[in-house]
């Protein structure tokens, strides 16, 4: 029921044994996850692990995928240099913040 609470929610509190964690918007809580890029490449696959804020780096053929925290500018630019012919991002959803936040077992990290 997470994703009717994304959609129905100007504000969202993440509650465990009786404790509020966090509390705020989604867009104010996305500094729990990375977001997440998909990108295409027209020829050589850049290395983006050397990018400031880029971690899980994936590559598979002419397709990578990875996980930026902070400014998406630095990965933009190394992206666009080598030729990037797709490229999809999306923000994590409230059950990846919730997740982020709480681990796989629902224990406060």
């Amino acid at each position: 029921m997470m994703s009717e609470v994304e959609a129905l929610c100007d504000r969202v509190g993440i509650l465990r044994d009786e404790r509020l964690l966090e509390m705020g918007t989604l867009a104010e809580m996305r500094h729990l996850r990375a977001l997440s890029v998909e990108a295409r490449f027209d020829g050589q696959v850049p290395d983006l692990s050397v990018v400031p804020g880029v971690s899980a780096v994936q590559a598979d053929g002419p397709l990578v995928r990875c996980q930026v925290r902070g400014s998406v500018e630095p990965l933009v630019k190394a992206m666009a240099a080598a030729g990037v012919t797709e490229l999809l991002s999306r923000a994590p959803s409230l059950e990846e913040l919730f997740l982020a936040r709480c681990g796989e077992d629902g224990r406060a990290g």
